[in-house]
């Protein structure tokens, strides 16, 4: 472990550096690209970690991966400028950053994995890019305040639990190339009125949309598509 004011971090060995923790108190933080010589790469695991003074991060545009949990826990932080370097988003990168309104992810992202946004409960807008093939198991859960979803048609399946209690979630387009909707993937989507379940969709698994209470609306392109166990429970939908 090397030190460079308030960031300690690792050198790889590819001779890049890797955030490891911050021990500042900034309120807005714009991280370096470079940490005594070494170009930084990517934040690792847990390293701004219940970081609560952060407001706002931008990160530098040699950062390539945000590793697991990175940012969890940074209950004040309300932006983040993701540059277009960045490959991946790793599991619960942002989970439990409950003042993050708006995030525009870039097109370079090609996985945003599990929880990455769970429970960001201010979260209103969010941007899925083309390069996305998988929504992963519970990566927007509990994401509270999101109204809208577009999910393009890159998309291939949209995980387990992956919008659970999105409570004012009311649009949802789901893109042409997905084949399955997971286990209760949209269970408690209270404010969703109407869905459109497109021609590609093989199967909606066991409990997806589970107690969203004002779905009155469904329709299910493809008459061979698989409908799971419960799949609509206490929805006053007919399907």
């Amino acid at each position: 472990m090397k030190k460079y004011k308030d960031f300690e971090y690792d050198v790889l060995n590819d001779g890049t550096a890797q955030i490891t923790a911050y021990k500042g108190n900034a309120t807005e933080l714009e991280i370096p690209n470079v940490l005594d010589g070494y170009a930084v790469t990517s934040i690792g695991v847990w390293a701004f970690n219940g970081c609560e003074s952060l407001t706002s991060v931008t990160l530098p545009k040699s950062i390539t991966s945000i590793g697991g949990w990175a940012f969890s826990g940074c209950e004040n932080l309300e932006s983040i400028t993701i540059p277009d370097s960045v490959v991946n988003i790793g599991v619960g990168a942002f989970y439990n950053c409950w003042s993050l309104e708006n995030i525009s992810i870039p097109e370079s992202v090609i996985s945003i994995d599990n929880a990455a946004f769970g429970y960001c409960i201010r979260l209103k807008n969010i941007t899925i890019p083309d390069s996305i093939t998988i929504i992963n198991d519970r990566v927007f859960m509990c994401c509270a305040g999101l109204k809208s979803i577009t999910i393009p048609d890159s998309v291939m399946s949209i995980g387990n639990g992956a919008f659970h209690n999105c409570y004012s979630l009311k649009n949802i387009t789901i893109g042409n190339s997905v084949k399955s909707i997971g286990l209760h993937s949209f269970k408690n989507c209270k404010s969703l009125t109407t869905i459109i379940i497109p021609e590609s969709v093989m199967s909606i698994n066991n409990y997806a949309f589970e107690n969203c209470t004002n779905l009155e609306n469904v329709t299910i392109s493809n008459d061979d598509t698989k409908i799971g166990f419960g799949a609509f429970d206490n929805c006053p939908a007919k399907i």
